[in-house]
């Protein structure tokens, strides 16, 4: 599967995308989504402070409650 392939899957897919990770990779992750038209529908994190705020405009989750909160979705780590 190419990358091209992969952006596509995301784009046209129906499950919300979450990137993993509130940090410097997650802020890079989020800016190639953004550049490609992909839709990021917020971030999720295992550092519970961190979870308690927002990141680059979008909610911050904490892992453990992403279950009741999601019950499918594409994760990009």
């Amino acid at each position: 599967m190419t990358n091209q392939e992969i952006i596509d899957g995301l784009k046209a897919g129906q499950l919300p995308v979450i990137i993993y990770g509130a940090g410097i990779v997650g802020k890079v992750m989020l800016s190639l989504c953004e550049k490609n038209g992909v839709k990021v529908e917020c971030f999720c994190d295992g550092n519970v402070k961190t979870a308690q705020s927002k990141f680059c405009g979008l909610d911050v989750i904490h892992a453990p409650l992403l279950k009741g909160k999601y019950r499918d979705a594409r994760f990009l780590i």
